[in-house]
């Protein structure tokens, strides 16, 4: 069985991706490890950086 988490990017950082899929994921850190964002808005860029430790 593969241990290595599911490299996961996230396209959109509106409530969604916040509330819904990055919570979700940050709570499951064995199965998913949050690698990347996308999102048009820079301070939600720049804080996902901070927060999730991701590129952006």
């Amino acid at each position: 069985m593969n241990t290595t988490p599911v490299r996961v990017g996230i396209i959109g950082l509106g409530r969604s991706g916040w509330s819904i899929h990055a919570l979700g994921l940050q709570q499951m850190p064995e199965h998913y490890r949050i690698v990347a964002v996308a999102d048009l808005i820079e301070a939600r860029r720049i804080e996902a950086q901070q927060t999730l430790g991701c590129r952006a």
